[in-house]
């Protein structure tokens, strides 16, 4: 009965001496913890995303969380006032549109209603279709 007793002492002193060595473990980690928590803090300012240009965000690229370097895009943002059209011409009418331009354009969407644009440039490549060009 002697011996079981020593061997619990022992048994219990050997659990303390491990709670007291993890318990100073947990310490130091949630010291580190705090310290990275504050250098991330301090860090925020430089890490936040801002655009050079003002206007409306019409797309996000990426997810919350998500890595990405400063070349990455993550959004596509846009003016509301003015918009870029992309447009297919037949290759008989090309020659009749030069940079430049005033033109007159009707959307699907805004079948009832006319818009005015300038042709900004034309691009040399032919699309898949043998006879379009895109504007």
């Amino acid at each position: 009965m002697e011996l079981k007793f020593r061997t619990s002492g022992s048994q219990v002193s050997e659990l303390r001496k491990t709670y007291e060595r993890t318990r100073r473990e947990l310490a130091d980690q949630f010291a580190l913890a705090g310290t990275a928590l504050e250098m991330s803090g301090q860090n925020y300012v430089n890490y936040s995303t801002r655009a050079a240009i003002s206007g409306t965000v019409y797309e996000v690229l990426k997810l919350v969380g998500e890595s990405v370097s400063t070349q990455t895009p993550v959004a596509r943002i846009g003016s509301t006032e003015d918009f870029l059209l992309e447009l297919l011409i037949d290759e008989v009418d090309i020659a009749r549109v030069q940079p430049g331009q005033t033109v007159v354009v009707v959307l699907d969407a805004y079948r009832e209603q006319t818009f005015e644009a300038r042709i900004t440039r034309i691009l040399p490549h032919k699309t898949a279709s043998p006879s379009l060009i895109t504007l």
